[in-house]
């Protein structure tokens, strides 16, 4: 924790300082593992050459572990005051923070220029939430479960959504654990006792669906149940 509030006070105190020389973009981006990434940094203008003369637009990535520079081969340079960097094949741990710096040297930086950064998270869009189950207890009340399948290694959100009789969709009553970002085995209930819109009504068609959505995609998963064919404990 230490050390991530450290590298967190560094980058925040190089945008403090430097943030006028330019721009890298796109904001904070989220990438999927695998799929290749651009960014884009623009300088002010041409008079920020002119105060560092022989200096070029440059990258560099800073995770908690390691910097990584990038050569000329990964860089396109566009015109005067800006340049692309493409990175092929993202995965995990390319995630931290990437920046645009002016330096000599692309490959070998010594002395740059801080000039702009974004933080970028690398992760996989969510599954299709799978195994969706509701299990009544004694028909006293009613617990759905879904496999939320393989991690997405960013902040995944689970909604679960209800209906009766199909004209409007209402949330979980009871979702546990009682935040929308889980792992494992997420579920929801309906109990005998709260709101009387949400208690549960036994020999009653549910029709309920199970969201998922992060940056990198949504997904949905659909099931119908009624009281013949809840799993009775």
């Amino acid at each position: 924790m230490t050390s991530l509030l450290c590298f967190m006070l560094l980058f925040n105190i190089h945008y403090i300082q430097s943030s006028y020389l330019g721009r890298l973009s796109p904001d904070d981006p989220y990438i999927e593992i695998g799929k290749d990434m651009n960014l884009t940094c623009v300088l002010n203008n041409e008079s920020v050459l002119k105060q560092y003369p022989n200096k070029k637009i440059c990258f560099d990535a800073v995770s908690m572990l390691s910097k990584r520079n990038f050569s000329d081969k990964d860089i396109t340079v566009i015109n005067k005051t800006a340049a692309m960097l493409h990175v092929v094949n993202m995965s995990l741990s390319d995630k931290g923070a990437f920046n645009c710096v002016l330096s000599l040297d692309c490959s070998n930086l010594l002395n740059e220029t801080w000039v702009h950064g974004q933080i970028v998270a690398v992760g996989l869009p969510p599954d299709v939430p799978s195994n969706l189950t509701c299990i009544s207890y004694n028909f006293d009340n009613m617990t759905c479960t879904w496999d939320p399948g393989r991690p997405t290694h960013i902040h995944t959100t689970y909604r679960l959504y209800w209906t009766i009789q199909g004209n409007f969709w209402f949330n979980c009553p009871n979702p546990f654990p009682d935040t929308t970002e889980c792992s494992g085995c997420c579920s929801c209930s309906w109990l005998q006792n709260g709101d009387p819109h949400d208690i549960f009504k036994p020999s009653t068609s549910y029709n309920i669906s199970v969201e998922a959505s992060n940056y990198l995609g949504k997904v949905q998963s659909f099931l119908s149940k009624t009281n013949s064919n809840l799993i009775g404990i």
